[in-house]
């Protein structure tokens, strides 16, 4: 994976092969502010941070995939978004220009976007 906050934004359990993947990122005012998480609101927000809706080149990883690199110390699993903050960045991933339309039409699919 990479040194950055990935979050499961999808169900897994409705999908297990293609989990949808956000990642935090700094904030700056060039990047998509669909969704801007301030210092506090989940315990890797140091400072003003966005939501990347666009930042791997394949949104969709699957589970396994996942799982594979947790078990190989490519990435470590930590405390999950509060259910708040998992909203605001469903509602950002709505209304992003910069989403994938692959996520966005798994996001849809499994009612996501209600």
């Amino acid at each position: 994976m990479d040194n950055h906050i990935f979050v499961v934004i999808s169900r897994p359990s409705d999908n297990p092969g293609k989990v949808v993947l956000v990642t935090f990122t700094s904030f700056e005012p060039h990047k998509d502010d669909s969704c801007v998480l301030e210092k506090g609101e989940h315990g890797f927000c140091k400072h003003r941070t966005c939501v990347s809706y666009d930042f791997l080149d394949d949104m969709i990883k699957s589970c396994g995939a996942i799982s594979k690199a947790i078990q190989r110390g490519d990435a470590i699993p930590h405390e999950p978004v509060s259910g708040e903050v998992l909203s605001k960045i469903l509602r950002g991933a709505k209304g992003s220009e910069q989403i994938h339309n692959a996520s966005w039409v798994e996001l849809d699919r499994q009612g996501l976007f209600d």
